[in-house]
């Protein structure tokens, strides 16, 4: 009897690994992409002058241009005014959103500062040795 039961036990046990085995494998599901928004289906946020946090956090795209914000892949705080230059809630260096004529990408700290210097630092080309300028005295 003892062997009986023993037997059953073991019977048991195999035929449960066995149906493991044999067991179809799972369908595997794939996430849905989360469909860019459109041009037209961007929601702009307002950006007040003396900043504004954002939870949940959105899309550079929706803060207006001229705007500073903390760049992070997206934005938890902005505002209209650079101020001291940095993010009220972790203290990054804030960016702001301009649009180069060029290729349509985000100017630099260093670009939008180039630009608006470029006109003021204009010097006068200086003549190479031996092509000087004749003057009449």
């Amino acid at each position: 009897m003892k062997n009986l039961l023993v037997l059953s036990v073991l019977i048991a046990c195999a035929t449960m690994i066995a149906g493991c085995a044999a067991k179809a494998p799972e369908e595997t599901v794939t996430p849905e992409v989360a469909a860019i928004p459109e041009a037209a289906e961007i929601i702009m946020v307002e950006v007040p002058a003396e900043g504004a946090n954002y939870d949940p956090a959105v899309a550079i795209e929706q803060i207006p241009e001229g705007s500073w914000y903390c760049d992070m892949g997206t934005v938890h705080y902005a505002r209209a005014e650079k101020g001291d230059g940095e993010c009220a809630r972790c203290q990054m260096s804030l960016v702001q959103k301009a649009t180069d004529e060029h290729d349509g990408e985000p100017m630099s700290d260093a670009d939008i500062e180039a630009a608006s210097t470029n006109d003021e630092d204009v010097d006068e080309p200086v003549p190479e040795e031996g092509n000087e300028v004749a003057t009449s005295n």
